[in-house]
């Protein structure tokens, strides 16, 4: 427990300085780090840079997988069954869920199209992102926007679409969501 605190001050002052220091200096980014993300058995992390989002091993600090991705507002790892996968928002409402697979190098995002996406965007484009949750399994994704509502996505993991619903009883903005554990409840 006591490393893992420490791996996770240290990857916080990182968001300040863009390098790590765990027992040697790593070069995740090019900018300051805007996301952290570590999975459920500690052995993975993700930092994003308004860039690029990397992933690294967090036994031996080396960067495992790295791609590409625009305006990221907030990512996730999560578990299903004996799968990882590294979900993400974009700030323009994109949910992108990439399945991570075990190489001989320990772990990396498997080739090809996403494992699931969904588009949680506005379409009129008047609205703006303010915030994203995702439920632990990542079932359920909720994005706040700018016009006090809430979009709240049930992924469908048999079909691959989602079921969308909207909230829009607030009387003022929404500036921060989050799920239970168990994703039976949503706080705004």
């Amino acid at each position: 427990m006591k490393d893992r605190l420490s791996l996770l001050i240290i990857l916080l002052i990182s968001i300040i300085h863009c390098n790590f220091a765990i027992a040697e200096e790593i070069a995740a980014c090019e900018g300051k780090i805007l996301q952290i993300a570590e999975n459920s058995s500690s052995t993975l992390f993700a930092v994003y840079d308004g860039l690029n989002a990397a992933i690294f091993d967090a036994k031996n600090h080396s960067q495992i997988d790295k791609f590409h991705d625009e305006k990221i507002a907030r990512i996730n790892f999560y578990t299903e069954g004996e799968n990882e996968f590294l979900a993400a928002i974009t700030e323009t409402g994109q949910f992108v869920v990439r399945k991570l697979i075990k190489t001989e190098e320990g772990a990396g995002i498997e080739d090809g199209e996403p494992y699931y996406s969904a588009d949680c965007s506005d379409v009129s484009g008047r609205k703006a992102l303010i915030a994203v949750a995702f439920s632990d399994n990542s079932d359920y994704v909720a994005a706040a926007f700018n016009d006090n509502s809430v979009q709240v996505h049930f992924r469908l993991r048999v079909t691959g679409g989602s079921i969308s619903h909207t909230i829009t009883s607030h009387k003022t903005p929404v500036y921060g969501i989050e799920f239970s554990k168990t994703g039976e409840y949503l706080a705004t």
